[in-house]
């Protein structure tokens, strides 16, 4: 509740960051070996045209290179990709090094691997201060730098709107974030807010744009929907015809031929062609091959094709290249520029992929991939080996056939793996004091966290679960706990490390009021995954519900060492303070909380409450219109600023407040 009784809000038991099915579980990377350093050509010593002024980073969710006209899929409905890929260059084999959107999306903007950049999954880490990243590399060339975000995944909190000076990922209000669904802003408000900044840029400018469309749930507008009988292929229009406008508005200015434009997609989506719904447990191409096009027509001939393997970390270096920027220390990528002016065919590059998301999600093997032009292993408890000239598709495991060819492919991934470096933004290991407390309290046990080995059940072995995990989600995202207990029950007892089906049993239970068997739940999950921030943050919210403050100042210090920079639960830490007297020192974090996350509506509520508790009104009106101003018409701000005028005695003022909220 937030009432102005207690001086701040109790968090909700189960709460953690937003997160869709899979698509944001916890997993950790590892950095990639020095074979893929930066080219050596200067950037400044070219022939091939001035550079460009103006660049527009284009980049769209979920989608996979095959359901793209322009390569070569016969059902697309993409005229306005097809257009740039034939007024620029394409690139047939485009890998990215990780199918998840946070961690992709930094290594395009760092031209780094997930290991390098410390971001290896969706909502649970944030980008290193330290990082360079392109937006920065650019701030001598361009004045304005600026992105406009489509989903929660990509929000400031994880750090990348380092280097811009305008990063807009304001999503539209709405109901909260849950595990199928999240706010999101549709093509055509990502279209309008990028064309407006446009039409404003003035100066040399920098703007990358993030569509999220083609990502599940599929619920193109009922327009793009008649166009194709698939509703993938719907949401992929869909976003074709919002890069068309983006693209109209920029020659709309006449920077559009002095504008270096780059589109990517970030990841791409299985669709059950190797049996997983959507992305993030497979590195089969469907999920990692995405398009990538350039265009600048002083620069990049028209209609260019290059067959040769590139990855998503060769965006940044290029960029700089065809900007005559050189790249900051660290880049692992290299310029394609040779490719783009014909100067070469093939890098005769290779990407290393990997996913630890099975294992952390939900029990099974890690997977590991190197993927050449012709060839790819996967290391798997069954490794994989596919001829991709002649099986595409990826159906024909020959690792059991051609075991020298195997032999060596896995002798090459295991020298790159051997050659990485540690992450730089995984969450800390408990220190020893805290671990003693935790196991005196029963809560560690278990195997320890840390790069999880290329063993257990295979993930190609327990997909068959997928679809059943899809059923309790949906029964769960409806409110239906009763009917997706039993379900994820049925999962458990076939894969009981599955610490997401052990997740979502636990808030189950919560949400249908058995507290008791929910912390039994999550206790049982910090078995297999000790460090699981929800679990420890939760569990703290039950202890402090039950009056035992000492208990729950531990669990909340565990959760926040394992999650440092997650502002939800220094909240609690917060309220915490302040349930003990602490007034002054509670203030002071939710201060600094705010500094950090001016939009965090749960502590600007709190702060306000607290304020107001400790009879300072004008304090905590101020609170609450500073967070209106961040957050404009959030209803519970609206409700306590209401009642906080009322308290003093303007009536009217408050009833006006409520009427503009009404219209």
């Amino acid at each position: 509740m937030r009432s102005a009784s207690p001086p701040a809000r109790p968090p909700a038991a189960g709460a953690s960051l937003p997160a869709r099915l899979r698509a944001l579980a916890a997993f950790t990377l590892l950095a990639i070996a020095a074979a893929t350093a930066c080219s050596k050509q200067a950037p400044g010593a070219r022939a091939r045209g001035s550079a460009p002024r103006d660049l527009l980073l284009i980049t769209i969710d979920t989608l996979r290179a095959d359901r793209v006209g322009c390569y070569g899929y016969s059902g697309a409905r993409t005229p306005r990709l097809d257009r740039l890929a034939a007024e620029g260059a394409r690139f047939e084999t485009a890998i990215a090094p990780v199918p998840l959107t946070l961690p992709s999306h930094t290594s395009i903007l760092t031209g780094r691997y997930p290991a390098a950049h410390g971001v290896h999954s969706n909502g649970h880490e944030r980008l290193p201060a330290e990082a360079p990243t392109l937006a920065g590399s650019l701030a001598g060339l361009f004045p304005r730098r600026g992105a406009v975000v489509a989903s929660v995944s990509l929000d400031r909190l994880f750090g990348l709107d380092r280097g811009f000076t305008e990063y807009d990922d304001r999503m539209p209000p709405g109901p909260a974030d849950g595990i199928l669904t999240q706010r999101e802003r549709r093509a055509d408000e990502v279209a309008q807010l990028s064309s407006a900044w446009l039409a404003a840029a003035g100066e040399p400018f920098f703007l990358w744009v993030h569509l999220f469309d083609p990502h599940a749930p599929y619920e193109a507008p009922a327009r793009w929907r008649a166009k194709t009988g698939d509703p993938y292929d719907a949401e992929v229009a869909y976003a074709d015809h919002a890069v068309g406008r983006i693209l109209d508005a920029l020659a709309a200015t006449g920077a559009l031929e002095r504008t270096l434009v780059v589109v990517a997609g970030d990841h791409g989506e299985d669709l059950n062609d190797h049996g997983e719904p959507t992305h993030g447990v497979f590195l089969y191409d469907s999920s990692v091959r995405v398009p990538l096009l350039f265009r600048y027509p002083a620069g990049i001939g028209a209609g260019r094709v290059v067959p040769g393997l590139v990855r998503l970390i060769d965006v940044m270096p290029t960029v700089l290249d065809l900007l005559g920027v050189a790249p900051p220390p660290g880049v692992q990528g290299v310029s394609l520029v040779p490719l783009l002016t014909g100067a070469s065919d093939d890098l005769r590059l290779e990407a290393f992929l990997e996913t630890r998301l099975p294992a952390q999600q939900y029990g099974w093997s890690a997977l590991r991939a190197l993927r050449g032009r012709d060839w790819k292993y996967v290391s798997a408890p069954e490794p994989e080996l596919y001829d991709l000239a002649a099986d595409p598709g990826e159906r024909v495991n020959l690792a059991g056939r051609q075991l020298e060819r195997s032999a060596d492919l896995r002798l090459r991934l295991e020298e790159a793996a051997a050659g990485a470096g540690s992450s730089q933004a995984g969450p800390a290991s408990p220190g020893p004091e805290l671990q003693r407390q935790l196991e005196s309290l029963g809560y560690v046990g278990g195997r320890a966290e840390g790069a999880p080995p290329i063993s257990g059940p295979d993930p190609k072995r327990m997909a068959h679960l997928l679809p059943v995990l899809d059923q309790a989600v949906l029964a769960f995202e409806s409110r239906h706990f009763d009917q997706a207990e039993p379900v994820l029950r049925s999962i458990l007892s076939e894969n009981p490390g599955n610490v997401f089906a052990r997740r979502l049993v636990a808030r189950s239970l919560l949400a249908l009021r058995r507290p008791a068997e929910g912390e039994r739940e999550y206790r049982r999950l910090l078995e297999d995954a000790p460090r699981d921030a929800e679990a420890l943050n939760t569990l703290g919210t039950l202890a402090l519900r039950s009056g035992r403050f000492g208990e729950a100042e531990t669990l909340f210090g565990a959760a926040r060492e394992a999650s440092p920079w997650d502002p939800r639960i220094r909240n609690n830490l917060a309220y915490l303070l302040a349930r003990r007297g602490k007034m002054a020192e509670a203030e002071r974090m939710m201060v600094d909380i705010l500094a950090d996350n001016p939009r965090f509506v749960d502590a600007a509520l709190n702060l306000a409450g607290l304020r107001r508790r400790l009879g300072r009104p004008v304090e905590a009106e101020q609170t609450l219109r500073t967070l209106l101003r961040e957050v404009p018409g959030e209803p519970s701000a609206l409700q306590a600023l209401s009642g906080l005028l009322n308290e003093q005695g303007r009536g009217e003022e408050a009833r006006r407040l409520l009427e503009e909220k009404a219209r």
